[in-house]
């Protein structure tokens, strides 16, 4: 069989790979940085260019030895950010109501896990919570409010928080390549970080409930019938400082302040260790042929998984926020190729899936009604499966245009599936929403990155690269700055 034959055959499979998953480096669990970035190495071209240089000179007349590099490793500076994210609806909302609102008034609605030790807590006995049901309610702390007495203000206003909360990060991270074959090697790739999610407002939108909205939503069957009488016990019973900060209290939400103010978050750890093994071949078509441009083309299969290194998510601190899979570890792939276009650019089409194994997880908040969002009180153990992500990318590749410079684009769709949540406790499933947790959990996110690369000298060169978010549902728009050292050998 000829080179042609065989190139043709590769670049088939790598279609079959990808298309079944359709928008299907390994992606993480983390909303907040969804496809890391780990240097400004070209995707998938790992110690490549050193092997694409000699084909491309190599004469005609014969077969080339192609010299190949051993060994490089990056580091780099990464600073992100976010202010907004986009919810389920893909409507652009502050951080902390990316799964909703916080509904004050909701936490008083559902069965109470009265006495299970499962839950936590169990009881809304001399709590703030269950004085505010019975006060407006008029039905014991740990009974269910009934059916024709619950109100839900659809608009959002009566009973609920909006949540502006400011997310940064920033750290260092490392890329170690290995490649003792030219079609095969190993990639690491690691960083210690902190993140930081500060509180920066917590505003309650029930005084923005006026006279005029109430009409108007009646009218259209909108609001709910709040009496002036409710409206102001809600406010003063779970809207005020006071009597927030006390419910967070003691429903296992820490507080610092006087005003309303869920515990900043602010941690430094290592992330998720990450591997990759990787196998390639570059095939060289319409080699001195002159009705044809003449281009490499380099099909690739990568092996990649993580080992957990991160700090796991402390689930009582609402402004806390990962820094990986939170625990998980994580097996996938990704498939593609590159075609390079001797004269001009290099183009790749790249896809692949991630699978997260699952774990037992504690403390993790569920809603015990359906009308709840943002913020619950209860929590239990569970048994947490991930769903899988998917990935593909399509990038760009100008290579030494301008003297030493090179500069590339990717653009990249990342897909989360909803995770499967088992209660470790069946008993508890008359109390808790699982089903309404697990369907947002999903979420999505589209991103440009572009690079510039300068080489300095034969074995080391300087990079800059910016990610830039463009749609999301749920999940934050972050945007990622890093700059990366990198040697070559």
């Amino acid at each position: 069989m000829n080179r042609d034959r065989l190139s043709i055959i590769l670049m088939i499979f790598s279609f079959i790979v990808l298309w079944p998953h359709k928008m299907l480096p390994l992606s993480s669990l983390a909303k907040n940085d969804p496809y890391p970035i780990f240097s400004t190495t070209y995707p998938y071209n790992y110690l490549l260019e050193s092997t694409k240089l000699c084909l491309k000179e190599c004469p005609c007349d014969y077969e080339c030895a192609c010299c190949f590099d051993y060994f490089s490793i990056a580091f780099s500076g990464i600073y992100q950010k976010a202010n907004k994210g986009r919810n389920y609806d893909r409507e652009k909302v502050p951080l902390g109501d990316l799964e909703g609102r916080w509904h004050m008034l909701g936490m008083l609605y559902g069965p109470v896990p009265v006495g299970n030790p499962n839950a936590c807590p169990n009881t809304l006995m001399n709590t703030r919570l269950g004085e505010a049901k019975q006060t407006i309610f008029g039905v014991m702390p740990n009974d269910i409010v009934p059916q024709d007495l619950i109100r839900t203000d659809s608009m959002e206003r009566v009973g609920f928080f909006t949540v502006p909360i400011k997310y940064r990060k920033n750290g260092v991270r490392f890329e170690v390549c290995v490649q003792p074959h030219p079609d095969f090697g190993l990639m690491l790739q690691g960083g210690y970080v902190e993140i930081k999610q500060t509180l920066t407002d917590f505003i309650d939108l029930t005084p923005s409930f006026t006279e005029t909205m109430f009409l108007e939503g009646v009218q259209e069957g909108l609001a709910p019938q709040f009496t002036e009488e409710q409206i102001n016990l809600i406010q003063d019973l779970l809207m005020s400082a006071s009597s927030a900060n006390r419910i967070f209290r003691e429903q296992g939400i820490e507080k610092r302040s006087n005003t309303v103010n869920v515990c900043d978050f602010r941690e430094s750890s290592f992330e998720d260790l990450r591997f990759s093994l990787w196998a390639r071949h570059v095939f060289q078509l319409n080699k001195c042929c002159c009705d044809w441009p003449e281009f490499l083309l380099i099909p690739f299969f990568n092996f990649e998984g993580s080992i957990p290194g991160s700090r796991k998510l402390d689930r009582m601190n609402f402004l806390a926020a990962p820094f990986g899979n939170n625990g998980h570890y994580s097996l996938g792939f990704t498939s593609g190729f590159h075609i390079d276009f001797i004269e001009t650019l290099e183009i790749g089409f790249h896809g692949g899936i991630t699978h997260f194994f699952a774990r037992d997880v504690d403390k993790y908040r569920l809603p015990n009604d359906p009308t709840q969002s943002g913020v619950f009180p209860f929590a239990t153990d569970v048994r947490l499966q991930p769903g899988r992500n998917s990935h593909f990318s399509v990038s760009i590749h100008a290579f030494r245009f301008l003297d030493k410079l090179s500069a590339w684009a990717e653009f990249v769709v990342v897909n989360h599936d909803e995770d499967h949540i088992t209660l470790k406790d069946p008993s508890l499933a008359s109390i808790f929403e699982v089903r309404q947790q697990e369907c947002l959990t999903k979420f999505a996110s589209q991103f440009i990155t572009t690079t510039m690369n300068y080489e300095i000298s034969p074995n080391l060169s300087l990079g800059f690269a910016a990610q830039w978010p463009l749609q999301q549902r749920n999940a934050y728009r972050s945007t990622t700055i890093l700059g990366t050292i990198k040697g070559i050998f």
